[in-house]
């Protein structure tokens, strides 16, 4: 890779390179960051804007990915497209004493520009402990460890947590999780299985659980209701997140790392997944007469609270975030609820139209505007699919019987695997993950419309695209 420890010659040199990244060197430790994207370990910097020196370029990255303002001191080595600089604090640095799964020491960094955004977290970590699969570009991973030899130490304040940095409602709130956590702890003797039982309710809270549940819907519901649904639901997300970055609370395992059971970061305040879950349960209590299995509605309380309470016990969301993220949900799906009720009003066939799902996406792209952050992009790019599925397709009757069902999920599941697999080996590159990432739920619902206009048939329920 021509890796190389030589000082640049001239400003031309410098010029000719891409980025710029930052080492710090803390009480023996490297400031490494934990990537969103990638999931991988890097420097603090990144890419150098126009008119920017790369020195600036470092300085700025490292506050906006760490919350660290740092003095960019000498060039000590440089990559294919990056060069690394010498930087030490411009404060006393401070640490949290727990370490995390990569034995590090994380710092706090909720208040940095970048957090929930491009870094999950930052840390101090023995460079020794990190494998070079574990970094970025495994290959450059001998040439900063040799860097990290040769940096200067500073040092470093080790804090066991922070919670009275915390709003102080939420004070009480950490001060209720950590009893909790400590009464599972003292149970956990008699009972080991229990601390697993609850967090295997996490589960509930992951993107993937959608492409069982749609077909599902689908399959009982039929095509507007499940469109009334997908359009609250894109509704209560989009607004769930704008309260996110406007509230900026982050979740209890920030101010006390050791409260964390279950890996999360950003923002929670409202909770999404729980404000999901709440929109779900409304509309389906709204509609439940219609539902030919009647347990369902006893199945989505159970496991609405065994979400919710799992969210808290493992450190992932304050019962305030809970609380405010299941009253969006519910008014969301209320509002359409009521809407629906007015007499003249075609509340299925006007939330299957296109100029309502054109005019959701347009306010989407004004809130990437606002906010230019990967998951609003991804969100775009859903919304252009199904206003386009909208705008395109024409009317096709269909049935699904619940093989067809089945089959559908198993497809849909097997080509959200298919996609990781493929986007795993670039997953050195933000922007090849983002692509991925935003091509991901795309392609599955044009995946669930192929398969449900090809019918999969069975006389159970009909549905119209």
């Amino acid at each position: 890779m021509g890796l190389s420890f030589s000082a640049l010659s001239s400003q031309e040199e410098e010029a000719a390179y891409r980025g710029a990244l930052c080492l710090i060197r803390g009480d023996n430790k490297l400031v490494m960051t934990q990537e969103v994207l990638t999931g991988k370990l890097s420097l603090p910097g990144g890419t150098i804007e126009a008119g920017e020196t790369p020195q600036m370029a470092a300085q700025r990255e490292t506050w906006q990915e760490t919350g660290m303002v740092v003095s960019v001191g000498r060039l000590i080595g440089q990559t294919p497209t990056a060069l690394i600089y010498e930087c030490v604090s411009e404060s006393q640095m401070i640490a949290y004493s727990y370490q995390n799964g990569f034995g590090g020491y994380e710092l706090p960094i909720w208040f940095a520009p970048d957090y929930g955004v491009e870094t999950v977290s930052a840390m101090l970590v023995n460079p020794r402990l990190i494998k070079a699969e574990q970094y970025r570009y495994p290959e450059q991973w001998p040439l900063l460890a040799d860097l990290f030899k040769v940096s200067q130490n500073q040092t470093v304040d080790y804090v066991a947590e922070l919670h009275k940095a915390a709003p102080q409602f939420q004070q009480v709130e950490l001060e209720w999780l950590g009893q909790l956590q400590h009464g599972v702890a003292q149970l956990k003797k008699s009972m080991p299985w229990l601390q697993n039982l609850i967090l295997s309710g996490m589960v509930f809270n992951l993107p993937v659980v959608a492409l069982v549940l749609f077909p599902l819907l689908y399959w009982q519901l039929g095509k507007p209701y499940c469109y009334k649904i997908l359009f609250a639901m894109s509704v209560t997300s989009l607004l769930c997140l704008v309260g996110q970055q406007g509230f900026a609370l982050p979740r209890p395992h920030v101010y006390q790392p050791a409260l964390e059971l279950y890996p999360s970061y950003g923002f929670a305040f409202p909770n999404l997944p729980i404000a999901l879950w709440s929109c779900l349960g409304v509309l389906l209590w709204h509609v439940q007469q219609e539902l030919t299995q009647r347990w369902v509605m006893r199945a989505w309380v159970g496991l609405f609270a065994w979400l919710s309470f799992a969210s808290f016990y493992s450190g992932s969301a304050f019962l305030s975030d809970l609380a405010t993220g299941a009253l969006v949900g519910a008014l969301v799906a209320w509002h359409i609820i009521r809407l629906d009720l007015k007499p003249g009003v075609n509340v299925e066939n006007l939330l299957c139209s296109k100029s309502v799902w054109w005019g959701l996406t347009v306010a989407c792209v004004i809130l990437a505007i606002i906010w230019p952050q990967p998951i609003f992009t991804q969100w775009i790019a859903l919304l252009v699919t199904i206003s386009g599925l909208v705008t395109l397709l024409t009317p096709s009757s269909s049935s699904l019987s619940l093989r067809g069902v089945l089959l559908m999920i198993a497809l849909l599941l097997l080509a959200d695997q298919g996609i990781s697999l493929l986007i795993e080996p670039f997953n050195h590159s933000s922007f090849y993950m983002l692509v991925g990432e935003t091509l991901r739920y795309p392609v599955l619902i044009l995946l669930f419309v192929l398969l449900a206009r090809r019918g999969l048939k069975a006389p159970i329920v009909s549905s119209t695209y």
